[in-house]
């Protein structure tokens, strides 16, 4: 029974703890795509709240991102395919007499991709309406950090522990 009574004391001191040591950080939003750096470092995220400041509703999109930069450039590289094909394989016997053979075979040949650049996915998309705001509860584990980016201007509040 003392275990027991102990191991709730420590959960529920641990559940405590856990909102003693959370994190909150509000960010303005301006219109036009411009990305924020909200986080720098991995984080868990639990709640963002989003007010939309102007009479369009508001969109934003969340990226794993320490830096203003939501793009990424995947290099160029060599790739190896295979497929089947047939080959003919002429020549003149010895007699003078015109010989073809077809075969049947796989060819491999190298083949370059060229060097792209892509848009990091998306955590998560956030719509708020109108001068109007949502809260969105999410479990999102960030890596690199969190970079915001939005359709048009408002107010991110983002709830984390680091």
């Amino acid at each position: 029974m003392k275990l027991k009574n102990l191991f709730l004391s420590t959960v529920l001191a641990a559940l405590a703890l856990s909102k003693v040591f959370g994190a909150s950080t509000v960010v303005d939003v301006a219109a036009g795509g411009t990305a924020y750096s909200v986080l720098t470092s991995a984080a868990n995220v639990f709640t963002i709240p989003l007010t939309s400041t102007t009479t369009n509703a508001s969109v934003l999109r969340l990226y794993d991102s320490a830096t203003t930069t939501t793009n990424y450039v995947r290099a160029q590289y060599t790739n190896w395919v295979s497929y089947a094909t047939n080959y003919d394989v002429v020549f003149v016997n010895q007699d003078g007499v015109s010989t073809t053979n077809t075969f049947s075979g796989i060819y491999t040949g190298p083949v370059v991709v060229a060097a792209a650049t892509n848009t990091l996915p998306a955590l998560t998309i956030i719509v708020a309406p109108a001068g109007g705001t949502v809260t969105k509860t999410v479990n999102l584990q960030t890596v690199k950090g969190l970079t915001v980016v939005g359709s048009t201007a408002g107010v991110l509040e983002v709830d984390y522990r680091q």
